[in-house]
Formats: structure tokens, C-alpha cells, sequence
């Protein structure tokens, strides 16, 4: 199978490519059936054979993702479906992620508007106002409510007195421990 790819032919930290016709068995930079166009994306040029391309794609070639954002860019697959294609001049000099991040890092901060608290409604409103609650959480409440009378009329007394030592205790102790650590 045909497909219509990129070739680099640029040197290290300049890319520069070709765009070919290659088998899809052959390297990258492998021997290429044809030559399509050049693409330069430093500088942000394309040309393209579009004679050549129409053929390779009437043949059944297949393009590669950025051979075909290519080539929608400049017009040739409107020109291969029959439409009218117009090249887009802002597709290559458009927004770059590295662009972006410099953009970003030089724009100045501006500090957030503060937004505006809304007063929270004493809880003797929110008690005295059951019937705006929802059916479900009106079941709900009612439910824990029940609940904790059960847990309150089932459960022993506990006596104050004998709560007391247990706390003096614990002190004691957590005292004794942190004279040990000094």
C-alpha cells in the first residue's frame, strides 16, 4: 500500500521535510516512490504539487495525519472531492503548544475578583422552614431522628462519677509522658 507521508531532510534542531509517496514498508527516510511537495515548518510554508497529489490519491493512496492537515490547509482535498478549495493562510502560523507556553509565561497575572459570600441563614430559619425540604429528605431526617431516640432510650446511663477518674487518669499519664521525652 501507497501512502503520502512526511520525509525529514532538515538538519538537527531545523526540521524540513519533504512530502513523498513511499510503500508502507519502507523507512522513514526510505526511497520514496514520488515527490509531492515541500513543507517547512520553521517558516511556515507548504508547497505543494497539487497535479501530483490529486494523482497519488486518485490511485489510493492514504495520507498521514499531518499530510492531510496539510493538505485541507492548503485547499487540495476540497480540489480532489470536486469542491472549491481555498488555502488558509492562518493554518500554519496559528497557535504552536511552544508558542502557547511563552505567551502564557509573559502575560502579566491578574488577581482574581473576590467573590461575593452569600450570608448563610441562621439555623433557626433553616429548622423552621421543614416543608421547603425535599419529600426525600424530609423521609430521611424523620428516619434519623427515630433513629437516635432509639439510641438514646435503649443505651445505659452513664454516671459522672465514674467518667471522672478515667479522664484524670489519661491526663496524668499524657503528663508523665511528656516530662519522660524532655
Amino acid at each position: 500500500m501507497v501512502k503520502l507521508r512526511l520525509k525529514r531532510i532538515g538538519k538537527r534542531k531545523q526540521p524540513y521535510y519533504r512530502i513523498v509517496a513511499a510503500h508502507v514498508s519502507v523507512a522513514r527516510n526510505g526511497r520514496a516512490l514520488a515527490e509531492v511537495g515541500l513543507y517547512d515548518p520553521m517558516h511556515a510554508s507548504v508547497k505543494i504539487d497539487e497535479e501530483r497529489a490529486i494523482e497519488w490519491l486518485n490511485k489510493g493512496a492514504q495520507m498521514s495525519e499531518t499530510v492531510a492537515d496539510l493538505f485541507h490547509s492548503q485547499g487540495v482535498l476540497a480540489r480532489w472531492k470536486g469542491a472549491e478549495g481555498r488555502v488558509r493562510d492562518d493554518a500554519l502560523s496559528g497557535d504552536k503548544p511552544k508558542s502557547r507556553r511563552k505567551k502564557a509565561a509573559a502575560a502579566p497575572v491578574q488577581p482574581a475578583e473576590p467573590v461575593e459570600q452569600k450570608e448563610a441563614a441562621p439555623v433557626e430559619q433553616v429548622a423552621a422552614e421543614p416543608e421547603a425540604a425535599a419529600p426525600d429528605e424530609q423521609v430521611a431526617a424523620e428516619s434519623a431522628e427515630s433513629a437516635e431516640q432509639e439510641a438514646t432510650e435503649s443505651a445505659e446511663p452513664v454516671e459522672p462519677e465514674a467518667a471522672a477518674p478515667a479522664e484524670q487518669a489519661a491526663a496524668e499519664s499524657a503528663e508523665s509522658a511528656e516530662q519522660e521525652e524532655k
